[in-house]
């Protein structure tokens, strides 16, 4: 994965387009936050369980999402009265990312929006760099059962053991926390990247330049070229298989996953377009570039140099350019049942 150097800024750029998400997040995150207050569960609503402190753990944050909208949104009193009464509950958001660029860029937009903090001068962002899996590093930065929400939006994907960042997940949340993943379902710039190395292939094979279409070099490098593991978790079941067999129980007690599905329009998940703005067809090249990992990128580029640097790029321009690669991405939604959820229910029954 390749989220580094000026594609830090790009994606920064372009993840715009994943503003739903981001959106349904820190929004399910204020709701929740608010009934942990009212039943004075953390955030100092003086219950039994208090510790004066809301603690929310965003692993795999990126350039800061949804971490800093979440943290923004607590220093906006206007936004947070509806759901706090006004009141001022201290608040960390915990921003993790293996990469120093993202964080770069995270603590540069984080720098400009702590200046506006007035009502709410205890929201304190903490950038932490660590793998969501690297047990460890997790268990000296957060005690057991000390996180209200833990969050892993776009990232779980990416994580060589998948198993012990939930493992490490269920350690850390407080009973009656909550987790939430995001994960892709559909990605067009993947599917894209998939249809220009086949277009890319059909070139080579058809290349009238011989020294070219007959070295073999070059024809192994383009059929192991593999975009990223953006979808490792679109089968059905795949997260709620690495809940399940989670070997610390969620919050102190057995739960089972429950997919909340966002309905928007027609859909039953969210659905939404990665934008390519006006005049920025570079940043959206860059982006997609980085969907390839580094070491094959420079293979191919050691034994075809122009196949990387001139005839990909502008397969990928022209589909870009024509609008061909722009196809809905697809988001699921786990969350797990939390103490409120089961009170709702037991209301519910006749």
């Amino acid at each position: 994965m390749a989220f580094s150097g000026s594609v830090a800024n790009d994606y920064d750029k372009l993840s715009e387009g994943d503003r739903p998400v981001f959106e349904y997040i820190t929004n399910s995150v204020l709701e929740y936050v608010r009934e942990r207050s009212s039943d004075g569960c953390g955030g100092g609503g003086g219950g039994k369980n208090s510790d004066n402190e809301i603690k929310i753990l965003s692993l795999g944050d990126g350039t800061g999402e949804p971490g800093l909208r979440i943290a923004s949104t607590f220093l906006n009193s206007d936004t947070t009265a509806p759901y706090f009464s006004g009141k001022c509950f201290p608040v960390t958001v915990y921003s993790t990312d293996i990469s120093d660029q993202m964080q770069s860029v995270a603590k540069g937009k984080w720098k400009e929006k702590a200046k506006l903090q007035t009502t709410h001068q205890s929201v304190k962002v903490e950038f932490l760099k660590v793998s969501a899996d690297d047990s460890d590093s997790l268990q000296k930065s957060f005690a057991d059962r000390s996180i209200d929400v833990i969050i892993l939006s776009f990232s779980l994907m990416f994580v060589p053991d998948k198993q012990k960042c939930i493992d490490e997940c269920a350690r850390m949340l407080k009973p009656g926390g909550r987790i939430m993943i995001a994960v892709l379902h559909e990605y067009g710039q993947i599917t894209m990247m998939e249809k220009a190395l086949g277009k890319l292939a059909e070139m080579h094979e058809k290349s009238t330049n011989l020294t070219v279409k007959n070295n073999e070099s070059v024809r192994k490098a383009i059929t192991q070229m593999k975009p990223i593991a953006c979808l490792a978790l679109k089968e059905p079941n795949a997260v709620e298989k690495l809940l399940a067999q989670a070997r610390t129980e969620f919050g102190g007690e057995k739960t089972v996953a429950k997919q909340f599905s966002l309905t928007v329009k027609t859909t039953e998940r969210l659905k939404f377009q990665f934008p390519v703005f006006a005049n920025d067809t570079d940043s959206a090249i860059e982006v997609s570039f980085s969907h390839v990992p580094d070491d094959q990128l420079d293979n191919l580029e050691s034994v075809w140099p122009e196949g990387k640097q001139e005839v990909l790029r502008e397969i990928v321009r022209d589909m870009i350019e024509s609008g061909e690669y722009v196809i809905p991405d697809e988001t699921r939604f786990f969350l797990n049942p939390t103490q409120n959820d089961k009170k709702k229910n037991k209301k519910k029954k006749p």
